[in-house]
């Protein structure tokens, strides 16, 4: 029995048309469109409305708002809106905790902001890896096309109030519905003109956000001006007060109960009660980490593997961006608005029939006491005899990194990742106190195409100095997870069919970034959102 100051029966006790798990990119766009339809609409969220939080923290990263033992307990996280819980790294045997939102809005209330298309050969990847490893199970193409893609892609940039002045050159065949956004500060128009000298095709980076004055691109933390478009901002938040929408957070689901091919209870924790729901149609939307082992955990006599599982595939063919970045020097300092990821360029998303990915600016780097903290706990990780040299001139390194800062502004390479079965996540029975762990490893292929990636994103941007800050050989940050539920036309080789439905079950649908079967080389928000409206139109057309 659920007590009443806790839940209000009436949300337990009815069918609700749709319960969608998870409140971030797709989780929050497919609700509001159901909702929107006029569905029953339940949003189940593991951590705090931030909406509703007294002790909610916006503005400014967790650790510069709290002391350094209070931001790492569970509290400060989910009042930040980061997931706590730390993932096992089984090959470097070691803990991980990459940055995760927890709360609604998910991952996308710490998002830079830029939402930007998937490429028409992202569709057919296959054939733009000519020395592919064997092993991977890279897929020849996606089960749907680009062209299907494309009216979402424009429905989404529009819901999202994405704005870009200066479109990708590049894809000149395509249309797009951006708002106009402010004119290229003075020093990133000198830097595109120079990028238009090499023989580049430089662009602003679409984002999706309100341009209100004092806007300081939260990237990594909470918005405290409402100018970040996230998924709670934009799509939760009218869901509820517009169309009738429930949420419930600080629930957390532990497992889903089926019968025959249908769910039939979700059960979920809330505030230390044991809770049952039950809807017409289940949808996942926890990110590509969670998920999987949702299913994984809903074990029973007829899912011994675990729910949508007949494939084997749940949680296999982890994939991630490998993410690097590139410093390019200047004469006088860069200004701080130089950081709002203005300037990108694709020339090489595709280059001499190789798929490499996207080169954009990163936005604000982290204070440097983040950086000094991170490297610390790293050389304590891994047990380094460098720790007592660094620890000794930990002021001078960080008064070095300041002035190391202010003189360059940042890229960002996005390099796209491959899919192998045995790079995966699953549930660990908490042997090393975490309840996820991770295999994956980077093959011999791929660590030779993130190098030719960087030398020609460095022979692009010379003569200007550069140093190249590598972070894609690095597991720890796991940016942009996908691929763990992939979708495909086939039941042996995917976990889900082309409209995302489970292949084992009729009513349980999957739209977070678990049913990429490939990567992609760019931010993939845009791709979820997108799809998690091409999904609700074909629920509703079915309903």
């Amino acid at each position: 029995m659920i007590p009443k100051n806790i839940i209000d029966p009436n949300i337990v006790n009815q069918e609700w048309d749709y319960i969608v798990i998870g409140t971030g990119m797709g989780g929050a766009t497919i609700g509001h469109a159901l909702a929107k339809a006029g569905k029953r609409v339940l949003f189940l969220e593991k951590g705090e409305d931030v909406t509703a939080n007294p002790a909610v923290m916006k503005g400014n990263f967790l650790e510069g708002m709290t002391p350094a033992p209070e931001h790492g307990g569970e509290i400060a996280y989910r009042n930040a809106g980061r997931s706590h819980e730390k993932i096992w790294d089984v090959f470097k045997q070691r803990p991980l905790q990459p940055l995760l939102g927890s709360g609604t809005g998910g991952s996308s209330a710490l998002y830079g902001m830029v939402m930007e298309r998937f490429w028409p050969q992202d569709f057919e990847p296959r054939r733009y890896f000519p020395s592919i490893d064997p092993k991977s199970s890279l897929p020849q193409r996606w089960p749907i096309t680009f062209d299907m893609m494309e009216p979402y892609y424009r429905r989404a940039e529009s819901l999202y109030r994405v704005s870009c002045s200066i479109p990708d050159p590049l894809r000149k065949e395509q249309t797009f519905a951006y708002l106009p956004s402010p004119a290229l500060p003075h020093k990133s128009a000198r830097l595109a003109n120079f990028l238009k000298h090499k023989g580049l095709h430089p662009y602003f980076s679409p984002l999706a956000l309100d341009w209100v004055s004092g806007c300081r691109f939260c990237q990594s933390f909470l918005c405290d001006k409402g100018c970040k478009n996230d998924a709670q901002k934009i799509c939760l938040e009218p869901a509820r007060k517009e169309h009738g929408a429930v949420l419930v957070p600080c629930c957390e689901v532990t497992r889903l109960e089926a019968d025959g091919r249908r769910v039939t209870q979700v059960v979920a924790q809330h505030e230390g009660e044991r809770v049952v729901f039950t809807g017409k149609n289940i949808i996942l939307a926890l990110g590509a980490l969670k998920t999987p082992l949702l299913l994984q955990r809903s074990t029973s006599e007829a899912y011994p593997r675990g729910l949508a599982n007949s494939s084997g595939l749940v949680g296999r063919n982890l994939m991630r961006h490998y993410i690097d970045l590139l410093a390019i020097f200047s004469r006088s300092p860069f200004p701080k608005h130089f950081t709002l990821k203005e300037s990108s360029f694709n020339d090489f998303y595709v280059f001499e029939g190789q798929k490499y990915g996207t080169v954009g600016s990163f936005g604000h780097m982290p204070p440097t006491y983040m950086i000094l903290e991170d490297i610390e706990k790293e050389l304590e990780t891994t047990r380094s005899a460098f720790l007592p040299f660094f620890k000794a001139t930990r002021a001078v390194i960080g008064w070095f990194l300041e002035r190391f800062f202010a003189m360059a502004g940042y890229f960002t390479l996005i390099h796209e990742d491959l899919p192998y079965e045995d790079n995966r996540v699953y549930w660990d029975e908490g042997s090393h106190g975490t309840r996820i762990a991770v295999e994956y490893k980077i093959r011999e292929a791929e660590a030779k195409r993130i190098g030719r990636f960087r030398e020609m994103t460095i022979r692009a941007l010379s003569p200007n100095p550069t140093m190249l800050l590598p972070q894609a050989d690095n597991l720890k940050f796991l940016a942009h997870a996908s691929g763990t539920c992939r979708f495909g036309d086939d039941p042996k080789t995917s976990v889900l069919n082309k409209y995302n439905r489970a292949h084992d079950l009729d009513n349980l649908y999957i739209v977070d970034a678990s049913f990429f079967p490939s990567s992609g080389g760019t931010n993939p928000a845009l791709t979820i959102a997108a799809n998690a409206l091409r999904v609700a139109d074909h629920l509703l057309a079915q309903n």
